[in-house]
């Protein structure tokens, strides 16, 4: 299937905002100028060494080029560093906030120009635990934690979590202008016990800015982690009483949105690409402000400093990791396996189109569920984030990379009607999110321009075929869909099949890997998604 690149490795992003009486008296004579570096969603600290890509030491470069021009350059993080990865599960983020102390280039002193919000990732944790995590993290990070609408509480004998790095607001001046930031973060998926509310991020927006404009901020940024039609929302109700720009998270590739002059920006996951805005603020308190993204590759050097001390982390987990399943240092590197084609799981494809990783991990899904007539996977539990050439060892450190959480199978009994709700909420707000379905014994067309999967299909190994109407449709899937969870309400109460698959995919993936052998895996047969965009003729 074709895969167009569609990320631009630089583009340019203008906003014209009227002050509209929304900017503080200012007695400046002449324009004046602040430079921003934001990055979102970044769940590798070391990037990716292969393919020198990402990873915090060419954050670090890219800063310190900046400063040589603006030395009071603000750094803006918009959320999910702590989970999930694979050292995560060891470290519960401190690897990542590690790194984040190192970005100003001295790692035990408070960095008053970077700040973060809560993605929801941070909040992982489900019980009372979670609680303690947030309070570790915030007490090692030497800078602070912007968030307006998030409120903890205490949980059990846990307290609330408290410091003085997090913050609801701050105001901080670069370039000779005041700058007031506030955090926003999505609705939560299902409760967290040490969480007290998030609140509605439009209202808290509304009287944030406005309190941030009376204590003179000048500018007015919106550090967010929360769908882009959210962010697209806030600015149209809002208008003159919104932010002057949104630095956005949540998504993993890059995007744009422009809505009445302002701007919302993301970058793409795991440090691909950072952006770089340039924001001019006039003596009539117009503001103005560009956007470009830079690309974190080769051309970037990495700073040793930094380098140094995520790779000293990244060893010293190898040891622990490989301990812990009695195998010797290294054996994240252990072969398990090879494919005879690519292998494609970057996600700026996996979170849009059908891919031979999602059709490997599907068919593997519905290959150990007896009977079932479908699989269907969510993209976002697919958390390799690389591609492979064909015939590329496929190592343990990719198989845990991939499926950082268990996985285990459930068989749901789904009516026609339920399915298709399904695969409507898989192709809803095509811009790159987990909820993005990879599937097995079933096709589909998906037209862009709309909002819903068309022509249906069973795919057997007879041919296509009917959804069948006399009978449900045995679905399997992973748990955390069947739950409900990452929009998929529609599979919250369907009934299970009593004959459930005892199964964890990442054991069924190694599983498959082995029995392949010295032959490698096969390529999955392709052809079950047809998109409008990148093929004709589709059904």
């Amino acid at each position: 299937m074709p895969r167009p690149d569609t990320r631009a490795a630089l583009f340019c992003l203008t906003l014209a905002a009227c002050a509209g009486g929304r900017a503080p008296e200012t007695n400046a004579t002449a324009d004046r100028a602040l430079r921003l570096l934001a990055f979102n969603d970044v769940y590798r600290a070391e990037g990716f060494p292969e393919s020198h890509v990402g990873g915090f030491a060419r954050l670090r470069t890219l800063r310190l080029s900046l400063e040589a021009e603006s030395p009071d350059l603000l750094l803006l993080g918009a959320g999910d560093f702590w989970y999930p990865s694979l050292l995560s599960r060891t470290y519960d983020g401190a690897q990542v906030v590690e790194a984040l102390n190192a970005l100003d280039g001295d790692e035990p002193a408070y960095d008053p120009m970077l700040l973060t919000t809560f993605g929801n990732h941070e909040l992982d944790k489900t019980g009372c635990s979670g609680a303690k995590v947030v309070q570790d993290r915030l007490t090692q990070s030497q800078f602070d934690w912007v968030i307006s609408n998030l409120q903890f509480q205490g949980c059990d004998t846990t307290p609330v979590p408290t410091s003085p790095r997090l913050l609801p607001w701050v105001i901080r001046e670069v370039g000779g202008v005041k700058v007031g930031v506030f955090g926003l973060l999505l609705p939560l998926d299902g409760p967290r016990p040490y969480v007290a509310e998030v609140s509605d991020p439009v209202e808290t927006a509304r009287a944030t800015v406005a309190m941030l404009r009376a204590e003179g901020a000048e500018v007015v940024v919106g550090l967010t982690h929360q769908a882009m039609a959210n962010d697209v929302a806030l600015l149209k109700t809002l208008g003159a009483e919104g932010p002057d720009l949104i630095v956005g998270g949540h998504e993993h590739n890059a995007q744009r949105a422009e809505v009445g002059g302002r701007l919302v920006v993301k970058a793409d996951a795991d440090l691909r690409t950072a952006a770089v805005w340039t924001v001019r603020v006039g003596a009539d308190g117009v503001v103005n402000a560009e956007a470009e993204l830079r690309a974190l590759d080769n051309n970037v050097a990495e700073d040793p400093v930094v380098a140094k001390l995520v790779n000293d982390r990244l060893a010293e987990h190898d040891a622990s990791f490989c301990a812990g399943i009695s195998l010797p240092p290294g054996c994240l590197a252990e072969p398990l396996g090879h494919h005879q084609a690519p292998l494609i799981g970057e996600e700026l494809s996996v979170r849009r189109f059908e891919t031979s990783l999602g059709d490997w991990a599907a068919d593997v899904m519905l290959a150990a569920a007896p009977g079932a007539d479908v699989a269907l996977v969510n993209s976002g539990g697919l958390r390799m984030n690389e591609d492979l050439p064909a015939g590329a060892n496929f190592t343990r450190q990719h198989l845990e990379t991939l499926l950082p959480w268990p996985t285990p199978l459930t068989v749901l009994e789904l009516d026609a009607k339920t399915l298709e709700a399904a695969l409507d909420h898989g192709v809803t707000d095509w811009t790159g999110n987990g909820h993005w379905l990879q599937v097995a014994g079933l096709g589909f067309t998906h037209d862009v321009s709309d909002t819903d999967a068309r022509a249906l299909r069973l795919i057997t190994a007879t041919g296509d075929a009917p959804l069948p109407t006399d009978r449900p449709l045995r679905v399997v899937t992973l748990d955390y869909m069947a739950q409900g969870n990452d929009g998929f309400v529609m599979l919250k109460d369907a009934p299970r099949a009593k004959d459930q698959p005892q199964a964890d995919l990442k054991v069924l993936l190694q599983a498959n890997l082995a029995a392949a052998q010295e032959d490698g895996v096969p390529a999955p047969k392709a052809g079950r998604i047809c998109n409008t965009q990148t093929q004709t003729g589709c059904p």
